[in-house]
């Protein structure tokens, strides 16, 4: 079969709010997911055994890799077992930085197999696999900008368009998403958390930044990462990132899932540009939304 070939765009988070811990465990989130046009690149080849490879490696092992486990689900799933495949990332997205790199890898090796496998599995066999292997993955399926909810389960389509140019900046950072959860010390969910008027109030927060032309000052309320207050207690200079990038001129700033990625919203690309070069010591990116 010809090689099959896709791009795994990473996502920023634009505010995440972590709720109450829930009977499986799984804290309850609410967040707006936004793809972005940083992206891994992700290749499907016959082959006569299973392999992943990853360059650079972002594994130990590669049985620990989201792109090799997607791959055993989905036969599982099928019943494919006489199928085998060679899948190569090119990885562009940091790991452990909040962008989803990882789960949107596995996302793009379930839909490449799926078509190179000629299988004939549903949008909700997939859904169900994406949920299996991680809270983020059935999002990427989709790879709209979404209100995310649940631990990754509820994934609503959501009107208007993030109209800016997007400063990624990494900070080389490493943030453990189970230590920053944690340090967080959230108690059982409650229905309080989970009420209709709850999700109004933080999606009111973002619907601003949604418009189909960009806002040239911050709006007068913006949406809030829970993380960033754990997170930037134990690492100062993230805090110091996000002032320096409403200093240069960001619409909106804040950091991505669990940190420790750092992101601008700019009105326009000479803006993003001149704000790119003030942080030439650390690795950025000028991104646009998808």
């Amino acid at each position: 079969m010809p090689t099959r070939h896709c791009r795994a765009h990473a996502k920023i988070n634009i505010g995440l709010e972590v709720l109450g811990k829930r009977p499986d465990g799984f804290h309850e989130i609410r967040s707006v997911f936004v793809p972005i046009s940083l992206a891994d690149n992700v290749t499907v080849d016959d082959a006569a055994v299973d392999s992943v490879i990853c360059i650079p490696a972002v594994t130990d092992t590669v049985e620990s890799n989201l792109a090799y486990r997607a791959m055993q689900a989905i036969r599982s799933r099928a019943h494919a077992y006489d199928r085998t495949s060679k899948i190569t990332v090119e990885k562009h997205i940091p790991s452990g930085g909040g962008l989803g790199g990882g789960s949107s890898d596995a996302a793009a090796v379930l839909t490449l197999l799926r078509d190179h496998w000629s299988l004939t599995l549903t949008a909700s066999d997939l859904w169900d696999l994406a949920l299996q292997l991680g809270s983020d993955v059935p999002f990427f399926l989709r790879n709209r900008p979404s209100l995310v909810e649940g631990r990754g389960e509820h994934v609503t389509d959501l009107d208007g368009h993030l109209p800016y140019h997007i400063l990624v900046v990494l900070p080389g950072i490493h943030v453990s998403t189970a230590d920053a959860y944690a340090a967080l010390g959230r108690g059982p969910l409650t229905e309080a958390e989970t009420t209709a008027s709850r999700r109004s109030q933080f999606l009111a927060t973002v619907q601003p930044l949604l418009t189909s032309t960009p806002l040239l000052e911050p709006p007068s309320v913006t949406p809030a990462n829970d993380f960033e207050a754990v997170v930037f207690d134990r690492h100062p200079s993230l805090a110091t990132i996000k002032e320096e990038l409403y200093a240069l001129g960001a619409t909106y700033a804040a950091m991505s899932g669990s940190g420790s990625t750092m992101y601008g919203l700019f009105a326009t690309e000479e803006g993003g540009k001149a704000a790119v070069e003030r942080f030439g010591e650390l690795t950025a990116y000028l991104c646009r939304p998808l």
